[in-house]
C-alpha cells in the first residue's frame, strides 16, 4: 500500500486503515487459495478459517465444498469396500448428489450391477453343474473378463457333457 507516514492526521489514519483492509482481504484470499489448492489434489484435512461479517460467506462456501467432497469420497469408499468383500449388491445414493458427482455414483452403481449380474449368472451355471444338470449355460452379452467367464463356463459344461456321454456309451457297450 501507500506510505501512510507521509500524510498528516486523519488522512494518515484513513490510509493506514485502507492498507490494513486491503492487506486483510489479500491474506484471506491467499489462505482460501491455499486451502482450495489442497482440496483440488484430494487433501481435505484443512478447513478455511472462520471469518466474521461478509467473509463468513467464504467460510460457509468452502465448508460446503469440503462436505460435498467428503460425501462423494464416502460413497466411493463404501462401494469399493463392498466390492473388495465380494458384495456387489451395495449401491451408492445417486439422489444425494447432482451433476458430475451424481454421474460418478451412477457409473459406480452400474459397475456394481454388471459385476453382480455376471457373477450371479456364472454361479447359477456352476450350481447347476454341481447338481448334475449339464444343460445350463451363461447366455447374454458380456464384455472383457465377464465374457471370458461366460465362455469358460459354457465350454466346461459342454466338455463335461461330452465326457458323460462317452462314459454312458462305454457303460452301454459293456452291458451289451
Amino acid at each position: 500500500g501507500m506510505d501512510a507516514a507521509v500524510l498528516p492526521g486523519d488522512y494518515g489514519r484513513m490510509l493506514r486503515a485502507t492498507n490494513e483492509l486491503v492487506g486483510s482481504h489479500v491474506a484471506v484470499q491467499s489462505h482460501m487459495v491455499d486451502v482450495m489448492a489442497d482440496y483440488a489434489i484430494g487433501d481435505l484435512s484443512r478447513d478455511l478459517d472462520s471469518y466474521p461479517g461478509e467473509k463468513a460467506l467464504l467460510t460457509r462456501t468452502m465448508a460446503t465444498v469440503k462436505t460435498s467432497l467428503m460425501a462423494i469420497n464416502q460413497q466411493i469408499d463404501t462401494l469399493a469396500s463392498a466390492a473388495r468383500a465380494g458384495d456387489f449388491s451395495v449401491r451408492g445414493d445417486e439422489a444425494a448428489f447432482q451433476f458430475q458427482f451424481r454421474a460418478m455414483v451412477a457409473n459406480l452403481n452400474g459397475m456394481m450391477a454388471s459385476s453382480q449380474s455376471s457373477i450371479a449368472d456364472l454361479s447359477q451355471v456352476l450350481r447347476a453343474i454341481s447338481t448334475g444338470d449339464l444343460t445350463s449355460r451363461m447366455e447374454g452379452h458380456y464384455e472383457g473378463v465377464f465374457a471370458q467367464m461366460r465362455d469358460d463356463a459354457n465350454v466346461t459344461a459342454a466338455q463335461l457333457t461330452a465326457i458323460v456321454q462317452q462314459i454312458q456309451g462305454a457303460a452301454g457297450s459293456i452291458n451289451d
